[in-house]
């Protein structure tokens, strides 16, 4: 089969648009969430960086070591549990971010630059410890994406036969390009 015809295959295509799903979201979330960063909280670029690279960071930490024991902790055969439980923890995860960033703004805390005395490094530092729990939630909400995406990944690759893997690999990579495409445009 082309991967057209997988598009349309009974046991694929309700995954494949959950993971489309998945994707967009993950693409907006991961535009808007460094304008958030710089023009609401007042971060400076080079810290933006910083929160951004911790959420990829933990995601290929995550995908190197902890995936397996995750697969093995919800049943190796049955990745449904796993993409569930990826799904309930982004939104979770998605409704405590917007709860934290909403409070922030409202109570019209911002991240105040101070100096480091040893290294005369800038050090942004949001009061009652904020920064680091929405540094956290990004995390949570990434980690949760790649979970959500690996397990659709695992059960899309075991509903057809193993001549199609390769079409339905090619198909899932171009619809998830397409969502980081759609994702900043919404």
């Amino acid at each position: 089969k082309n991967a057209l015809q997988l598009l349309w295959h009974p046991n694929v295509s309700s995954l494949l648009l959950l993971k489309l799903l998945n994707g967009v979201s993950s693409s907006a979330f991961n535009t808007i969430l460094p304008l958030l960063f710089a023009n609401r909280l007042h971060l400076s670029p080079s810290y933006v960086g910083y929160l951004m690279s911790a959420s990829s960071l933990s995601v290929a930490v995550f995908a190197g070591v902890g995936i397996t024991p995750a697969m093995k902790y919800f049943g190796r055969n049955d990745a449904r549990r796993l993409a569930v439980v990826g799904i309930a923890m982004r939104v979770f995860s998605m409704l405590i971010f917007a709860i934290m960033i909403s409070a922030f703004i409202s109570n019209g805390m911002n991240v105040h630059i101070e100096q480091n005395s040893t290294t005369s490094a800038p050090i942004p530092i949001l009061s009652n410890n904020g920064f680091l729990s929405i540094t956290a939630a990004a995390v949570l909400i990434s980690l949760s994406s790649h979970m959500h995406a690996t397990s659709c990944t695992t059960l899309t690759t075991g509903a057809v036969s193993s001549d199609e893997r390769g079409a339905l690999l090619g198909l899932e990579h171009g619809l998830f390009a397409m969502a980081r495409i759609v994702g900043p445009v919404e």
